[in-house]
Formats: C-alpha cells, sequence, structure tokens
C-alpha cells in the first residue's frame, strides 16, 4: 500500500511550485484531494495486481441493477470490471469474471450481462482510476498544487481573515481556503457519485 502522490518533483515548476517543495505537502495535498473526492482508495492503481495503490484491494461496490441492465458506478474512469457477482437471496454467486471487459470509461456506464439482469443488485469488483503518473490528467496536478499553495498562503490564516471576534469565536475568511471553486472545478470529475 502506498499513498496517493499526485505529483512529482519534476513538474514542481509547470505548476508555479517551488523547487523545495517537501512530498510530505504533496502527500498531505494529495490525501486531502482523496477526501474531497470521496474516494479513500484513491485514484491511482497498480496495473500489475489490478488493485488501488492507497488499500492494496480492487473496489467492491454493490450495484442497483436497473431494468434496462445499464449500471452507473461511483468511481470513475473504471478500467477494470474482476467480477460480477448476484444476491441469489441468501449470498452472492459469481456470474462470471469480466476480466478485460469493454465498457465506457469515462462516464460509468456499464451494461450487465443478461444473466444478471434477474438481480436487483449486483455486487462489482473493479479497479478505477489510472496506473501512473503519466496518465494522471493534468486537472487533477494542477488542483494538487494549487491545494500545496493554499497551504502555503493560510498557514496562520492571518491574510486571509475578513474580521474575527472574541467572543463567541467567529471567523470570516475573504475567499475559500484550502478547495476553492477553480480546484473544486477541476476536480469535479472524479467527486464520487452517490
Amino acid at each position: 500500500m502506498q499513498p496517493s502522490i499526485y505529483l512529482q518533483n519534476e513538474d514542481y515548476g509547470l505548476f508555479g511550485l517551488e523547487a523545495d517543495t517537501g512530498i510530505d505537502d504533496v502527500i498531505k495535498a494529495s490525501g486531502l484531494i482523496d477526501a474531497y473526492c470521496q474516494r479513500p482508495e484513491g485514484l491511482m492503481y497498480d496495473s500489475n495486481t489490478l488493485t488501488m495503490r492507497v488499500t492494496g484491494q480492487p473496489i467492491k461496490e454493490l450495484v442497483r441493477v436497473p431494468f434496462t441492465g445499464q449500471v452507473v458506478f461511483t468511481r470513475s474512469p473504471v478500467v477494470n470490471i474482476l467480477t460480477i457477482a448476484s444476491w441469489n437471496g441468501l449470498s452472492y454467486v459469481n456470474i462470471t469474471n469480466r476480466s478485460g471487459e469493454a465498457l465506457d470509461e469515462d462516464s460509468g456506464f456499464y451494461v450487465v450481462p443478461f444473466n444478471a439482469l434477474r438481480c436487483t443488485k449486483c455486487q462489482f469488483t473493479y479497479v478505477a482510476g489510472y496506473d501512473s503518473y503519466l496518465n494522471l490528467p493534468f486537472p487533477v496536478k494542477q488542483a494538487t498544487a494549487n491545494v500545496i499553495k493554499a497551504f502555503a498562503d493560510n498557514c496562520d490564516m492571518g491574510g486571509n481573515i475578513k474580521s474575527q471576534k472574541a467572543g463567541d469565536a467567529e471567523i470570516e475568511r475573504f475567499k475559500d481556503t484550502i478547495f476553492d471553486s477553480d480546484t473544486r472545478s477541476l476536480l469535479g470529475r472524479w467527486v464520487r457519485v452517490a
């Protein structure tokens, strides 16, 4: 298991960071991005083991199967569906191994096999994300740099305070701090769909 690292030092200058930015800052920012996106398993997977790098396991998700058979996963891009199991009333029964199944990675849509249409729910085991730093999209890297910059700009919160009170402890800021609207917009595609 490895922590998420969404920016490498050779790209610091490209994203407006100082060359001496610490790896701890990158790990902290990447972890906050995972939390914001509600993806504790992270956005990177190991293509050799077909597991998510942060957890060391594939994703397991119980998904409702509509009459049309078209399901939508809560995480994208779905890269590989490893197994599909249907509920038979007592336990999950493996329908088929779906390794290498073609699906629409960008939308997260998948049409279940015909023999799963009798089910109302299926448990999918899959991996979703990116296998290497080179394949990690630019917006994720930029959002990581934005979060690191926000740490530096707001470490003492001194320059971002519009008003503050001592009684009943109220603080009002001029702008969003760690995840401003631009950073949230960059990450929109990867936020887990409930």
